[in-house]
């Protein structure tokens, strides 16, 4: 594994969270030093602070609609992100369909602009009494050209299969197409939920990466564990670790 040369920081994350019968949103802030951590950070998040808000609402047994929006400003450049999406899905059957809309507005350092109004669509196929999932998504850009480097053209294909009710191991690829690099990312592994409110995960992700004439190939294998109590009806607590390990 790989260690950064300062590891002093600090890392803030503050929720609200309302649930009814037929809703979940949740308010939150988060604030990351560009020092935290030992380089598992998300590039794109270290340094930022984000604040935002989620809700999810089951409109009928078969339609649930979601969206999310939040603002990530960085602290060292003063570069800054909004973003603003909803999608529905609906179910038929086996079969779950989706829809949705996407707006990312990026304002950089420079004072540059980038902007993408993406149209996401998907489809999930239950199969073998929900034992095989295969999935299928697709993010178009709507308009031409200076898109968010974070938000290009997007497909990602998955599968999971339950080896017990309480162990999947998955399958995904995601291509993604920009103006300025193409990626292909792989990913393989096992979720288990061994005990009740405990999370174990383990898994391998490959990428690879080019722009123009240069590319470049990074694996990674991640290993994770959370624990959530719900420790009465309004408070629940949530604990968890992950260990990245790349080879030199």
């Amino acid at each position: 594994s790989k260690e950064s040369a300062s590891t002093d920081g600090n890392d803030y994350l503050a929720e609200v969270e309302h649930q009814t019968a037929n809703s979940n949103s949740k308010l939150y802030l988060q604030d990351n030093d560009s020092q935290f951590g030992l380089g598992q950070i998300n590039a794109s998040e270290s340094g930022m602070r984000k604040r935002g808000v989620e809700t999810s609402v089951r409109a009928t047994d078969e339609i649930n609609i979601k969206g999310q929006a939040y603002r990530q400003e960085n602290s060292a450049t003063h570069a800054t992100r909004d973003l603003g999406e909803a999608q529905g899905e609906i179910k038929l059957g086996d079969t779950r369909l989706r829809a949705g809309l996407r707006d990312v507005q990026d304002q950089r350092g420079d004072g540059s602009e980038q902007q993408s109004q993406q149209l996401t669509t998907g489809i999930s196929q239950y199969l073998f009494n929900d034992k095989l999932t295969l999935r299928a998504d697709r993010e178009f850009n709507l308009n031409s050209g200076n898109d968010s480097i974070d938000f290009p053209y997007k497909t990602r294909l998955g599968a999971d299969y339950r080896i017990t009710d309480n162990a999947p191991l998955f399958a995904a690829q995601e291509i993604s197409n920009s103006e300025i690099r193409d990626t292909r990312q792989r990913r393989l592994g096992i979720k288990t939920t061994p005990w009740n409110g405990g999370e174990l995960y383990s898994g391998l992700t490959q990428t690879n990466s080019a722009n123009g004439d240069e590319s470049s190939d990074t694996t990674s294998a991640n290993v994770a564990a959370r624990q959530k109590w719900q420790l009465n009806q309004a408070w629940s607590l949530d604990v968890g670790a992950e260990v990245v390990a790349r080879p030199d």
